[in-house]
Parts: C-alpha cells; sequence; structure tokens
C-alpha cells in the first residue's frame, strides 16, 4: 500500500488539475450502465403497457443526458489522461530520474545492483509504467462504484442474480491474482538480461561502434547475440502468457455457463409473472453488465502486479542514498597538500583490491605524474584524489580535511579531469569549452585556449559558434581533437586541481608530450596530476609515481628513477625509440 500511496501522490503532483479531471470523467462513465438498464427497462415497460409516447418522455430525457454526458466526459479524458496525466507525469519521472543520477555517488554506477535499478527506472519510463498504473487504478476504483450501484440495481431484481454474478467472475479474480504475482517475479529477474538486449542494440545505434562492427563485418554476429538474447526474453514471456490464455479462457467458459443458467433463470421468473418485459430485458443487461465491470475490475487490479517490478526498480534507484550533506564542508580550497593515508579501494563485487594500501603526499603547486601498465589503478588513484571515490579503508585528505566529510561540489568547484573518454558534446564550439550559453571569457580567450590545447584551426575558424556534429549539419572531429578540446574545457574551467587521465592517449607521442609540455608551463601554479603510460612527459614532471597491482612500488624524479633499476627504467627504455 505505501508503494501505491507513492504512486497516486507522484501523479497528482506531477498534473494536479488533470488528475482530478481523469478521477471524475471516470466516474461518470461508470454510472452510465445503471442508468442506460434503469431508462430502456423503463422504456419497454411502458411501451408493453401501451402507455403514451409522453411518459417515456422522462426516460428518453435522462438517456440522452447520460449520453451527452458521457460524451463529454470520454472527449474530457482523452486529452486529461494522455496529454495530462501521460505526458507530466512521465516528464517529471524523466526530470527525477536525471536528478538522481546528477547526485547520486560516482561508486554506485560500477555497482550492478544500482545499474539494474537503474535500468528499471528507464523501463518504468519509457513503458510510461506509472501512468498506467494510475489509469488502471483509478479504472478499479470507479469499477467498485459501478459494481455496488451494478448490483443495487440487479439486486432490487432478485438477490440471487446479484450472487450469480459475483462467483461467475471469482475465477478471473484467483488466475488475475496468482498471475500478477507470477509475471512480477519474471519482469524482476529478466532486468540484467534486458540490460544486456538493451547494450547490444546500443552498438548498432552508436555510429562509432557501427563504423567498427562494418569494418570488422561482426553485424550478423552480434545481431545474433542479440536476437538469441532477445529470444530468450521473449520465450520466458511467451511461456507465463501461455499459461495465462488457457486459464482466461477456462474463466470465460464458467461466465459463459452462469450468464446462460442467469437467462434460464430470468426467462422462469418472467414466465410466471415476477418479472415484467422490461426488467427481465434489465436483468440480463444488468448480469452481463456486471459480469463485464466485474472481469475488468479483476483485470485493471490483476494487472497492476505486473507493474510493480519496474515501479520497485524506480523508486530503489530513486531511494538510493545519495550525497550527506547535514554535516558536510560545503567549501574547500588547497592551501597546503593532498594526502593519502593507508588508502585502499576495491570495485563492487571485485575479488581483489584496485588500489591497496597506498601512502602519497602532493604538495600545492605540484606536477605528478603516475604511470604503470593498464590495471595498475593509476584511473582509481585519481577518482580518490579528486574526492569522486573514497577509500575502503584509509584517508583522503586536503590539507588535513578528510574528502569524506567535503561535498562533491565544493571540489567540483576546485578541480578539473580530462578523461581517456571525454563526453563528445555535440554543441557549439564555444558551448563544448565553456559548458554554457554565455562564456565567461572573450572570444580572443577562447581562441588562445584552442591553440593551447593543439586545435590552431579551430582557433581560427571564424565563428565560435560553429556547430560540432554531422548529425546536426556541423563539422566533425577526430578521436584526437576531441581529446584536445577536453583539454581546452579543463584549461577554460581554470581549476587550481587538475587531472589528466590519458588525455591525449588518441595522439602521437611526439604530439602529446607538446601539447602537455605547453599544459604544464601555462598551470605552474596548480597542481597536477598527469596519468599516462607514455614515459616522455614525465621530465618534465615534479614527481613521478609508479603503480603497479594496485601499490606504489617506485616514487621520485625522472633523473632519480631512470638511473636505479625499476619499473620505470624498463618503462623508460621500452619506449626510448617514440622520443629519439
Amino acid at each position: 500500500m505505501k508503494l501505491v500511496g507513492r504512486c497516486v501522490a507522484l501523479i497528482i503532483c506531477s498534473a494536479p488539475f488533470s488528475t482530478i479531471l481523469t478521477c471524475i470523467c471516470y466516474l461518470v462513465t461508470c454510472v452510465f450502465p445503471v442508468v442506460l438498464t434503469y431508462s430502456i427497462s423503463g422504456i419497454v415497460d411502458l411501451v408493453a403497457d401501451a402507455q403514451p409516447a409522453e411518459a417515456c418522455g422522462p426516460y428518453l430525457a435522462g438517456l440522452l443526458l447520460s449520453f451527452a454526458v458521457v460524451s463529454l466526459a470520454g472527449f474530457i479524458l482523452s486529452i486529461t489522461l494522455n496529454a495530462g496525466v501521460f505526458e507530466k507525469s512521465n516528464a517529471y519521472c524523466r526530470l527525477c530520474i536525471a536528478k538522481k543520477a546528477a547526485e547520486l555517488d560516482l561508486i554506485e554506477y560500477e555497482n550492478a545492483d544500482t545499474l539494474n535499478y537503474r535500468s528499471g527506472a528507464l523501463n518504468c519510463v519509457e513503458n510510461e509504467t506509472l501512468p498506467m498504473f494510475f489509469m488502471l487504478f483509478i479504472k478499479g476504483l470507479s469499477g467498485i462504484f459501478s459494481l455496488i450501484a451494478m448490483s443495487a440495481l440487479l439486486g432490487s431484481y432478485h438477490p440471487v442474480l446479484v450472487i450469480a454474478a459475483v462467483i461467475s467472475v471469482l475465477p478471473f479474480f484467483i488466475v488475475r491474482a496468482v498471475r500478477g504475482k507470477v509475471m512480477f517475479r519474471l519482469k524482476r529477474i529478466q532486468i540484467p538480461e534486458m540490460r544486456r538486449v538493451r547494450y547490444l542494440y546500443s552498438l548498432f545505434a552508436d555510429p562509432v561502434t557501427a563504423k567498427e562492427i562494418r569494418l570488422f563485418e561482426t553485424g550478423e554476429y552480434l545481431a545474433g547475440k542479440w536476437k538469441n538474447s532477445f529470444s530468450v526474453l521473449q520465450n520466458q514471456l511467451l511461456s507465463a502468457q501461455n499459461k495465462d490464455v488457457k486459464l482466461l479462457i477456462a474463466c470465460e467458459g464458467v461466465t459463459v455457463c452462469f450468464f446462460a443458467a442467469a437467462v434460464a433463470f430470468s426467462t422462469y421468473l418472467a414466465l410466471k409473472g415476477v418479472l415484467s418485459p422490461g426488467i427481465f430485458g434489465g436483468c440480463l443487461f444488468a448480469f452481463l453488465s456486471m459480469q463485464n465491470v466485474t472481469k475488468n475490475l479483476f483485470d485493471h487490479f490483476g494487472a497492476i502486479p505486473q507493474l510493480f517490478g519496474d515501479i520497485q526498480n524506480y523508486y530503489h534507484f530513486l531511494d538510493i542514498k545519495g550525497e550527506s550533506l547535514s554535516t558536510a564542508q560545503s567549501s574547500v580550497q588547497l592551501t597546503r597538500k593532498i594526502e593519502m593515508s593507508q588508502v585502499s579501494f576495491s570495485y563492487p563485487n571485485a575479488k581483489t583490491p584496485a588500489l591497496d594500501q597506498i601512502n602519497l603526499t602532493i604538495k600545492k603547486g605540484e606536477t605528478v605524474a603516475v604511470v604503470g601498465e593498464n590495471g595498475s589503478g593509476k584511473t582509481t588513484l585519481s577518482k580518490l584524489l579528486l574526492g569522486m571515490y573514497h577509500p575502503a579503508a584509509g584517508v583522503v585528505s586536503w590539507d588535513g580535511s578528510d574528502l569524506r566529510t567535503v561535498t562533491t561540489s565544493a571540489l567540483a568547484g576546485q578541480t578539473a579531469i580530462v578523461t581517456q573518454k571525454p563526453a563528445r558534446l555535440k554543441l557549439s564550439l564555444a558551448e563544448s569549452i565553456a559548458l554554457q550559453d554565455t562564456p565567461g571569457r572573450s572570444n580572443e580567450e577562447i581562441r588562445e585556449i584552442l591553440r593551447q590545447a593543439g586545435l590552431p584551426q579551430l582557433a581560427e575558424s571564424p565563428d565560435l559558434l560553429l556547430q560540432l556534429g554531422k548529425e546536426f549539419g556541423g563539422i566533425d572531429l577526430s578521436g584526437g581533437e576531441w581529446q584536445k578540446l577536453a583539454l581546452a574545457r579543463c584549461i577554460y574551467k581554470d581549476a587550481p586541481v587538475c587531472v589528466l587521465d590519458e588525455p591525449t592517449s588518441a595522439l602521437d607521442p611526439t604530439t602529446e608530450v607538446s601539447i602537455l609540455k605547453n599544459f604544464i608551463s601555462i598551470s605552474k601554479e596548480k597542481t597536477s596530476v598527469i596519468i599516462t603510460h607514455r614515459i616522455g612527459i614525465c621530465r618534465y614532471a615534479d614527481k613521478i609515481i609508479v603503480l603497479k597491482n594496485g601499490r606504489i612500488v617506485q616514487e621520485g624524479t625522472h633523473e632519480q628513477l631512470v638511473n636505479v633499476s625499476g619499473e620505470y627504467r624498463t618503462m623508460y627504455q621500452n619506449q626510448s625509440q617514440w622520443y629519439e
């Protein structure tokens, strides 16, 4: 009931006016079968008794008025339900998911359970599950009112008919209740495989991946994998639905038998003179209407459990705890040093730690290069230094302040990062750098930043509002140019602490060294961490950290490390020909 309450409250908050009108319209339409049955019975009796036409006037007026009201209610309902409840509530749900995604601890994106909940929440939005639930719920409630009214009318004809009508549809209730729970469990079990199906399909939708698929001619193989995964889901669903169909056919047989019995019983009463011709017809119509109303009522309420899988995932995702701001510092500024003391970190469900007992000090204004093999923990180290992830053991601090006590927003204001795969923002050139409509710097400053990032051709562009992305009629950039643009974004932000995580991996070694040397020269007063697997830039760093299997195995300057046997000298010797 708590989940039902949350769903109804969400719909009311997102579209209050439409919700009220929708409820009124459903209540109006639910009493129409009663008015129709009563009016027709009265007219038939008057005609059978050869009463004057004027006597039929009130019945006809009531019948026409009810038709007009129901038609108007249906017209209003089509607007309020579709353009109001469905559109507004779904937009509200999308906004809630976006807000939660923005405030979620980044480590949660490494958690399979979180990703499953997020996938279920997205399914909830894409399938319009919440407004669908509300529609079924309101239909069910209006069905209850209709059932009460129809029971009262049919009971006035003969109470046995009411009992028979209710018993005839009880199998529907049992089947819907049991099968609804089965479908609910099936939907939950299917979520991980649904994520796989969605991922496989996204490979064909992404232009970059689609090109590679074409070049390697793996389209048929990947399409086969998608088809197999999709078939598994469909077969599970079809198997469950086949059982539903068989049971529902049996239920329909029961209702037909009871209706036949009701016809026979009503005919018997009419022949005995207990029922007038009008009431005889009204009995049969009311019995059939009551069967349909009750069956629809069970259908509506029985279908709700099938929706609860995605709805629960939606609320599970929204209920994941974000950053605690009650005692967190809302401001921070690095004035002395960043320290890592006995820091260990493991990703969710990982068997081995990504970092193990790391001790490290980075002084304000230092440029530190972090090198090591793939998987040695370089990227993880950078995320802990910026407070994006928090250690499982040990402390990461800025000037003695544990980063767990500092808000993410406060740290984001003091840091800038260029990742291995930066976001390719298909906006205008200026927007892609400034990340806002109105840049806070002049056009000439932006052009100079583009030159510093190694993009002189874009710096000379006559229009900084140049659209990026061919799909929007603009220009496309190479992988290396996108990386340079991300570096320009970092320079533009002018944050006191910068992390460059393989920022120029798509460039050749000599170009990389040239660009990073330029970056180091323009950020002399900044604290910079450059993560790289190439040694060329390391000679310009103040300090080098060598990682292996999540541990620091060497630390020192280029001159110190190249003159001693170890990981660094081996890497330098292997790569020295790149820079000769």
